[in-house]
């Protein structure tokens, strides 16, 4: 993973490591797999970090956010979050090499990423949408919150021979 150097301050927000998944492509639990190295990562540029999840199932010590919901959804997961804090920014477990300058547009912006709408800014103002979505059960957090376009590509994992191919670079 590149290390990141000459931050001086952190993000005073909280960052959340969405890690709640079926991880049905994968063919192992993608959480257990990646979240302590994401953990570390986002620790670099946060002050505090969690992990959303449905159970209490890592090996090293961290705060979780447990699901309220047994559907395993990234809005379900939202939902908790906003329901914590008034902004956050958010992270999908197997999301990688988001650099700072990335995280702190999407921030500055208050918006997500493009390309990956788990990657990015929410605040408590899309809580409502978010409980619209639900309770008319579209599970989906496309069009919930703006994106921003900033001509990055994001590595996210989802097979196994995926992390084969980039585990170098991770």
């Amino acid at each position: 993973m590149v290390k990141v150097e000459n931050i001086y301050e952190k993000f005073n927000i909280p960052c959340v490591i969405l890690a709640g998944g079926k991880s049905s492509r994968f063919g192992k639990d993608k959480a257990l797999f990646f979240a302590k190295k994401q953990y570390k990562y986002m620790n670099q540029f946060f002050e505090k970090v969690y992990i959303s999840t449905n159970i209490d199932k890592f090996d090293f010590e961290c705060e979780l956010i447990l699901d309220s919901s047994d559907i395993k959804a990234p809005i379900f997961a939202l939902n908790d979050i906003l329901e914590k804090f008034d902004e956050v920014f958010i992270i999908s477990v197997d999301t990688f090499g988001v650099k700072f300058d990335i995280i702190r547009k999407l921030i500055q912006s208050r918006k997500v990423c493009i390309k990956n709408p788990l990657v990015g800014f929410y605040d408590k103002s899309l809580l409502n949408k978010i409980k619209i979505n639900i309770k008319n059960r579209n599970y989906k957090i496309f069009n919930i919150q703006k994106s921003l376009d900033l001509n990055i590509d994001l590595l996210n994992i989802n097979y196994y021979d995926e992390y084969e191919k980039y585990k170098g670079k991770l």
